[in-house]
């Protein structure tokens, strides 16, 4: 891949990321690049719990089709150090209706990305960002291919850093990663299950995790079948 000029560089094609390029695109901003070390889909260890707040930017961004083929959840379940339990509607945001989805981001990503690749952003994921520098009022990016290891450059207007707690952005500008006190860590599984009474995003706030939490997301088996 040669040198090429874009007008925005984005580094991180999760979610933040590629809403970012698909809204730059949709606003008529051209030139514009994803970046990531992953190809897509890919996984990510996380919940996979879609709030009414992720749900209502979803549907800001024309994709609300994309979570009406999965089975929605309406309800909240938390209990507390205590042995207190407490369920309810999921809370409304904004004026949208209170309900959640669970879908593995390994198609909830891949929904994102490739809307906006879809919309005009150039499509250099596979490839990690290995330094960049700023000089006469643009950057140069340093690109490594994360399959045959070539290395490309690349130079950029704007750079935004959407690649994570660990972003590659953020270090090579020098900027001090969080300290252990405010890092966590997270340990997911997927388990079958027969109960049809699970209806509830569940989280569990108990004493002997304290101050980790536990969750339980009830998923659906939907698989696209495209994308």
């Amino acid at each position: 891949m040669a040198s090429v000029h874009f007008s925005v560089a984005v580094v991180g094609a999760g979610p933040a990321g590629s809403s970012c390029a698909m809204t730059l695109a949709q606003h008529g901003t051209t030139g514009v690049a994803l970046i990531d070390r992953a190809r897509f889909p890919r996984d990510k260890p996380c919940g996979d719990g879609i709030g009414p707040g992720a749900v209502q930017m979803m549907n800001k961004l024309g994709l609300g089709d994309r979570l009406s083929a999965h089975i929605p959840i309406k309800y909240l379940s938390v209990s507390g150090p205590s042995g207190v339990k407490a369920k309810g509607l999921l809370p409304p945001v904004g004026d949208s209706r209170p309900v959640g989805y669970t879908i593995p981001r390994l198609t909830f990503d891949n929904y994102i990305t490739q809307s906006a690749l879809a919309f005009g952003a150039a499509d250099l994921t596979g490839n990690q960002l290995e330094g960049a520098v700023f000089v006469d009022g643009r950057w140069t990016l340093t690109l490594k291919n994360t399959v045959t290891s070539d290395k490309t450059t690349a130079t950029a207007d704007v750079l935004i850093g959407s690649d994570g707690a660990r972003s590659r952005v953020r270090r090579v500008l020098g900027v001090a990663m969080n300290s252990d006190r405010h890092t966590g860590t997270a340990v997911r599984i997927y388990a079958d299950s027969s109960d049809a009474s699970f209806d509830a995003l569940q989280i569990d706030f108990d004493r002997y995790l304290l101050p980790a939490y536990g969750w339980l997301f009830p998923i659906d088996t939907h698989e696209p079948t495209s994308e």
